[in-house]
């Protein structure tokens, strides 16, 4: 949203003060004793004793670049003020949070995105048990499923759902030491059966909550 515009802009005024730039890139040289270096810039000891050219050039270089400066700095205030305009739209218009109150709804919402990409790992584990997955093949899994059964094209964070699962250990009823999620030295993704899996979520269910 900004960097691509800013970079187009740059490289339009870079091209249209160019000659500016040459000018003064010679007068540099001149004045610092590459005196070759400057006649190739077309700067020659007579041109470089006439001050105005050169102050013009560098008056028209200022003012080039700080115009570029002055619009990506409103270009960027007006999309931060239409991004809080959106928000405060979203959230206080149509009474979904207040206050303190947003912060807890929008760290809700980010755990329940990471809740769904780990739901999305296992159930593909899980169904094709027989299918030995690599974090990249699962990846293009997970996405080809989500086009085919809701056509919609998403880019599958695959690393932070399977870092999230790999942290999911726990010892079980029978006092096995069990995690949700292993990756072999090869790359390979291991789960174990559902049973276990459930077993295991329930543990820790409990230790935390209690239940």
């Amino acid at each position: 949203m900004l960097g691509i515009p800013a970079l187009g802009g740059t490289i339009g005024v870079l091209v249209k003060i160019l000659p500016q730039l040459v000018v003064l890139a010679g007068a540099v040289l001149f004045f610092l004793g590459a005196r070759s270096l400057a006649d190739n810039l077309g700067v020659t000891e007579d041109s470089a004793g006439r001050i105005l050219p050169i102050v013009t050039a560098l008056l028209g270089v200022s003012m080039a670049l700080g115009g570029l400066a002055f619009k990506q700095w409103t270009s960027y205030q007006k999309k931060r003020i239409a991004f809080l305009r959106d928000v405060a739209e979203q959230l206080f218009f149509r009474n979904l949070a207040t206050n303190r109150s947003v912060f807890h709804r929008v760290i809700d919402s980010a755990e329940e995105e990471e809740g769904k990409e780990m739901i999305l790992v296992l159930y593909h584990l899980f169904v094709n048990r027989e299918t030995r997955f690599e974090r990249a093949g699962l990846d293009r899994t997970i996405e080809a499923w989500m086009r085919d059964h809701f056509g919609t094209t998403v880019d599958f964070d695959i690393d932070g759902a399977l870092r999230n699962l790999k942290q999911l250990s726990g010892t079980l009823p029978e006092g096995r030491t069990l995690t949700l999620l292993e990756e072999n030295q090869e790359g390979g993704l291991q789960v174990p059966s559902p049973s276990e899996a459930r077993s295991l979520l329930s543990s820790l269910a409990s230790q935390r909550f209690g239940l």
